[in-house]
């Protein structure tokens, strides 16, 4: 069971269908990944899972996990509904905590708004990771590298930040 079709729970589904285990990813938005890809690419990316045999429940939260014997049981769902499991992984993505940087003087809209290169309002502020809006993995590998260099004497012109901020 995978609760959440973003990017992280894409890749467990995929990867454990891979191993030839029996996959249900649960999605609380209608079409998966459709924030970051758009609805068209996001159904053809829900397509692609089903079509392969991952079981997708798209527009479906999840309530709760339940338990017995300190092995997880099963998944209860917003629609009363309860679904066997024996391993459950999460990947729901974060919200970035952004409150303690109130009165800083940094933008902050959904995390700590940056250019490209990862610097924020404040030039000699750099701010990577999900704080700073990260919308896939390679974001999380790339953003360091780039950050200590544009914070540093030696700024680089290469790019790993989600440019923009929605304030």
């Amino acid at each position: 069971m995978v609760i959440g079709a973003g990017f992280i729970g894409a890749e467990v589904a995929s990867a454990c269908h891979a191993l030839g285990c029996a996959v249900t990813v649960v999605e609380a938005a209608p079409v998966p990944l459709a924030g970051v890809l758009g609805e068209r690419m996001g159904a053809v990316a829900a397509g692609l899972h089903s079509d392969n045999g991952v079981r997708l429940l798209a527009g479906t939260g999840v309530t709760g996990v339940t338990a017995a014997s300190g092995r997880v049981t099963g998944v209860s769902l917003a629609d009363g509904s309860w679904l066997p499991a024996e391993v459950v992984v999460t990947g729901i993505g974060s919200t970035p905590a952004t409150e303690w940087l109130a009165g800083s003087g940094l933008a902050v809209g959904h995390g700590v708004c940056c250019d490209p290169g990862c610097v924020t309002s404040n030039s000699r502020v750099v701010a990577v990771g999900d704080v700073a809006g990260g919308e896939h993995w390679t974001t999380a590998s790339e953003q360091p590298r780039i950050a200590v260099r544009n914070g540093s004497s030696r700024p680089t012109t290469a790019r790993a930040c989600s440019p923009g901020c929605s304030r």
